[in-house]
């Protein structure tokens, strides 16, 4: 549906684009990587998120993955 490629940028599929980045929505899922990679930088943040996919082998038990859930939800986004 998304991904977060720093430092070249958020990619959206079209069906998800129209939707905003309010609580729930695709974009705001993936703004919350953006702050992951903001926080750990650019090479922390591919190798903690390369090291969950190996370890856990699916994405979603991914620790970086379950924090953009909770945030995304809950509308703690930083405007940028």
């Amino acid at each position: 549906m998304a991904a977060t490629i720093p430092p070249v940028g958020i990619f959206i599929e079209k069906k998800y684009k129209n939707e905003g980045d309010g609580c729930g929505t695709i974009l705001a899922h993936e703004k919350i990587h953006w702050d992951q990679y903001k926080r750990m930088g650019l090479v922390l943040f591919h190798f903690e998120y390369m090291k969950g996919l190996i370890k856990n082998g699916r994405v979603y038990h991914h620790w970086m993955e379950v924090e953009a859930r909770k945030k995304s939800k809950c509308g703690k986004l930083k405007k940028n």
